[in-house]
């Protein structure tokens, strides 16, 4: 959501790269988005973005869930686990530069480790969307 008008205003394809001045355009939008629904309480909000171990992520890490503590939310990190071979498969989806989403592996990336008392490690490898959806919203009413 946050980047689909930078993307959709670069004609994205799922291909190209996109270039660092709309990264930090991104990077704008989003921090209004946020702070918004910092002053927002009447809905809850899920957030969803592919986080590697690098700092500016960790950073973005940290102020979701600075975020949520300012909102008194209820914080569930979900880090979501796919093998190699049905990731090949889901990237390749053309399906998915409808949505602005990359058809590019990226291949050497590390997720980023994160440590939270909330947080669900869901391997997604074997499960549907809505599967996938039924047990993270398991876990969460569970910390409720």
């Amino acid at each position: 959501m946050i980047n689909n008008p930078i993307f959709a205003l670069l004609e994205y394809d799922g291909f190209k790269k996109i270039p660092e001045f709309a990264w930090e355009i991104i990077r704008k939008i989003r921090d209004n988005i946020f702070e918004f629904i910092s002053c927002e309480h009447r809905n809850n909000y899920v957030l969803t973005d592919v986080l590697s171990e690098i700092e500016r992520d960790h950073k973005l890490f940290k102020q979701v869930e600075n975020m949520a503590l300012q909102r008194d939310s209820l914080f569930v990190p979900v880090k979501l686990l796919i093998s190699k071979e049905e990731n090949k498969i889901r990237v390749a989806n053309p399906e998915r530069a409808l949505r602005y989403k990359s058809l590019r592996i990226e291949e050497g990336i590390e997720l980023i480790n994160i440590s939270h008392s909330n947080l669900l490690e869901l391997d997604v490898s074997n499960l549907s969307a809505s599967a996938a959806t039924e047990k993270i919203l398991k876990h969460v009413l569970k910390l409720k």
